[in-house]
């Protein structure tokens, strides 16, 4: 390191380049580095705590020498009083960048940190959370910063759901926003949990458990109603995806992210893995001659890995709102038909089954139920040749039903 008087701008100004870097110093650490290239910079060079340190205090000639000298003294007196100069610069800098990310943390930013640290790695079916935090989360609170967010935000993002008549969705929301905050409490992101008092009975209220099952007559109505494009003027996939629901008894977002690499036609099975099953196991569904016929004309009009592709982009599954939507649409336009969801042929599936003299541990099977009680704990059969022959019933009904209108209905409504 080459000694110098003393600093000038003329001197510094007309240092030139060498291809090589090299340090000039006025002595008590007080530096100027030219780099290879020519940019200047100036330095503090000290010891502390018998270790040789450095750090840069700026670039002339942004920083002049007057506020290079006041720079290098300020740190010398850091280090006179025992505080390290290049540390403190350290903490300073770490400070700022954690304000400026603080500044920059929104409701959105929690939420996919939430998704990907907790729920991903908590959950054994975190499909279902994920759809919950990108559609009634992110999309109606994710703006607001994490440090502004109020209880009363929270509550007006719930009020459209309950609105639209899902107050048991408004609830599940409210849980999960619930936790999302407890989460950011137990990291150290927030102090209080906005959320915490918000109850579900300002929210959602008491959730009335649907009763709703259809009889044979609706249907038969449905399913007729359903194959005549003309009335309906839904997707084309649409129509099937509803049969497919009522054929096998799965829950709709299952049959959502379903995707054809589960599907075995030869083996006539459809394998749900465990990460998109609600129970979080690996269930098997029998695939019918009937509801493969189905699968097939999906398949047909999918292009897409998934089973049920979303209509605007088919690298994503169909959303989880999309039958219900179209269900919706089909109110009063079925005649004798009172209102019903996609979830009421789940229930009309295991309805029809006890109809049909199907035992219930056999019926809770084909719903990928756990058994009840000590049943669940020492009998780990399957029942797989048994729920095969339930859906074989299941499958030659609703077909002798929807094709043959000669077919007398005994029992048109089980409750």
């Amino acid at each position: 390191m080459k000694t110098v008087k003393k600093f000038t701008d003329t001197m510094v100004r007309n240092i030139k380049a060498t291809g090589k870097r090299y340090d000039l110093t006025e002595g008590n650490g007080f530096c100027l580095r030219v780099s290879a290239k020519g940019q200047k910079s100036w330095v503090y060079s000290y010891w502390f705590n018998g270790e040789s340190k450095r750090f840069t205090v700026g670039y002339y000639p942004a920083l002049s020498i007057a506020q290079a000298i006041k720079a290098v003294t300020d740190a010398a007196l850091l280090k006179d009083n025992g505080i390290d100069p290049l540390q403190q610069k350290i903490d300073k800098q770490e400070a700022i960048r954690q304000e400026q990310a603080r500044e920059l943390k929104t409701i959105e930013w929690l939420a996919t940190e939430f998704y990907t640290e907790y729920i991903e790695k908590t959950r054994k079916s975190p499909l279902n959370v994920k759809q919950i935090i990108h559609t009634e989360i992110i999309n109606n609170l994710g703006k607001i910063k994490l440090d502004e967010i109020t209880a009363r935000q929270i509550v007006k993002s719930l009020k459209p759901i309950v609105d639209r008549g899902a107050r048991s969705h408004a609830n599940k929301t409210l849980a999960i926003i619930k936790q999302m905050f407890s989460y950011a409490v137990s990291v150290g992101l927030i102090e209080i949990n906005p959320a915490q008092g918000i109850k579900s009975s300002v929210i959602g209220g008491k959730e009335t458990p649907r009763d709703r099952n259809l009889s044979l007559e609706e249907i038969k109505l449905i399913w007729q109603w359903l194959d005549n494009e003309s009335n309906h003027k839904l997707h084309p996939a649409t129509p099937t995806a509803l049969k497919i629901l009522l054929l096998t008894g799965v829950r709709s977002g299952e049959l959502r992210t379903a995707e054809w690499s589960e599907i075995d036609f030869n083996s006539s099975l459809w394998t749900i893995p465990p990460e998109k099953y609600k129970t979080g196991i690996k269930h098997k569904v029998h695939l019918t001659e009937f509801t493969i016929k189905h699968l097939q004309e999906l398949k047909d009009l999918s292009g897409s890995k998934w089973v049920l592709p979303s209509i605007k982009d088919t690298n994503k599954p169909l959303s989880d709102k999309a039958l219900a939507r179209a269900v919706k649409r089909t109110e009063s336009r079925i005649k004798d038909v009172a209102p019903w969801t996609p979830h009421d042929l789940r229930r009309t599936f295991n309805t029809q089954l006890s109809a049909m003299g199907i035992l219930p541990h056999i019926s809770e099977k084909c719903l990928g139920h756990k058994l009840p009680g000590i049943m669940a704990t020492y009998n780990k059969h399957e029942y797989l040749s048994e729920r095969k022959e339930a859906l074989e019933q299941w499958a030659n009904k609703i077909e002798m039903l929807v094709n043959n209108s000669n077919v007398v209905i005994l029992n048109t409504q089980q409750n």
